[in-house]
């Protein structure tokens, strides 16, 4: 009997121990997560806007700055506007994600624009370990602010499980607008961390006060016979009937050279989906193509378009029906850049003539000898006048025209010859009166 006694208080004194680990345990995972690391950098925004880009279709300080206009902490908050259809913010990069692992993403907005439609927090997983290549296709969303109130809103994505193959993810801070004019809306106060899911607290067990073992006393009892029960059996479930969809497949975007492309936008019917190629988009009644179940993707006619920045975009009509499937394999070709061509202003000159009056002095001397002179009161004879008239011709030069050699200054060239016709004038009357002394002396 002892021997029980001494087993019973072993067994005790073991469960004791196992019961004190697993609290133990139960509040080392509580503190570990009580100051599980934030990992996305800059989560309060007082870096400006250092780890965080745009999300296509946006620009940096345009549609996404960093504000002191209104914050939950610190001094500064991420201010977002934007007039598109559809959700647009911005994202931060975050690797090293465990596949399986839980994490947890929140943070707060402050949403009080009349266009705006929501805003969330999206989780969005990668198999590539830097965000390249196409997203996996399962999205985490937090609750979604809809009230439009002056005032800080918390968003919780609650504990979350990364997909296995999921290496990075991306940490996307969303405003949706109504389209018609720019919404407005703040972030701030950002996290994003590993976390675990809680144990269940155990419930302490009252051990029972060891007591001294009375002695027993075998008493031989009767024979139990054990009769075989029916087994109960199984309840047929009704069968599911699987809901009839069809599959858009779209592989590895190329360029003409063969080479693969990535970033490749996809959208549907003119909408962006959010997506990027390679993808696979199912079909269904009441089925949405993008996260924000702005995009149908019911059965009928559906346009696929492709595009990247320099390259032409891709595009195709299909009429998807229940249990089709089609695969394509896209190829874009880039853009040529054409050099504009710029007219030149040529200027023709043009010859204007000039009209330049140059004034010719033209002086015309006509020496005229009249045959009979009257010299004092007596007149010449005419025979005197021929001599006289002879002697003129032989000593004075015929004077003509005097056409200067430069036609624009004339001038210079007449004096002389004025000078010698007055000469010869003066010597003709000198000759003139010698001859009628001569004669009246005879």
């Amino acid at each position: 009997m002892m021997m029980v006694a001494l087993i019973l208080t072993i067994c005790m004194s073991i469960i004791k121990k196992i019961i004190y680990l697993g609290i133990f345990f139960l509040l080392f995972l509580q503190s570990k997560n009580a100051f599980a690391a934030n990992l996305l950098n800059n989560s309060g925004f007082e870096e400006l806007l250092i780890s965080w880009e745009a999300s296509s279709g946006l620009e940096i300080s345009t549609n996404v700055t960093v504000s002191s206009y209104t914050k939950n902490s610190g001094g500064s908050s991420c201010e977002i506007k934007h007039n598109k259809t559809g959700s647009y913010g911005a994202q931060q990069l975050i690797r090293g994600i465990i596949g399986g692992s839980k994490y947890r993403g929140n943070g707060y907005a402050f949403f009080n624009s009349d266009k705006g439609k929501n805003v969330r927090i999206r989780i969005a997983w990668y198999s590539s370990d830097n965000g390249s290549g196409s997203q996996i296709k399962t999205t985490v969303d937090s609750n979604i602010v809809i009230d439009k109130l002056p005032k800080w809103q918390f968003m919780d994505t609650g504990i979350i499980e990364a997909p296995l193959e999921a290496k990075s993810a991306e940490f996307r801070i969303l405003l949706a607008s109504l389209g018609e004019a720019e919404a407005l809306t703040y972030f701030d106060d950002l996290s994003f961390e590993e976390t675990f899911l809680p144990s269940p607290t155990p419930t302490p067990t009252n051990l029972p006060t060891h007591t001294p073992i009375p002695t027993v006393t075998l008493i031989p009892s009767s024979t139990i016979t054990l009769s075989p029960t029916a087994k109960p059996s199984p309840t047929s479930l009704p069968s599911q009937t699987p809901t009839p969809q069809a599959t858009y497949k779209i592989n590895e975007v190329k360029n003409e050279g063969g080479e693969v492309l990535s970033n490749i936008q996809i959208y549907v019917d003119g909408n962006y989906i959010h997506h990027y190629a390679p993808e696979i988009i199912s079909f269904c009644n009441g089925c949405y193509c993008d996260a924000d179940h702005l995009v149908s993707c019911n059965f009928g006619d559906h346009t696929f378009r492709l595009e990247k920045t320099d390259y032409s975009p891709w595009s195709e009509v299909k009429n998807i029906t229940s249990g089709s499937s089609f695969e394509v394999n896209p190829i874009l070709s880039q853009i040529t850049s054409i050099p504009t061509m710029t007219p030149l202003l040529t200027v023709t000159p043009t010859t204007t003539p000039t009209m330049r009056l140059s004034p010719t002095l033209t002086i015309r001397l006509t020496p005229t000898l009249e045959p009979t002179l009257v010299f004092g009161d007596e007149k010449v004879s005419s025979e005197e006048g021929k001599i006289l008239g002879e002697l003129t011709k032989e000593i004075t030069p015929s004077v003509k025209e005097a056409k200067p050699e430069n036609k624009s200054s004339p001038g210079p060239f007449l004096f002389p010859f004025v000078f010698i016709g007055g000469g010869v004038f003066l010597i003709l009357l000198a000759v003139f009166y010698s001859f009628k002394s001569r004669s009246r002396l005879t």
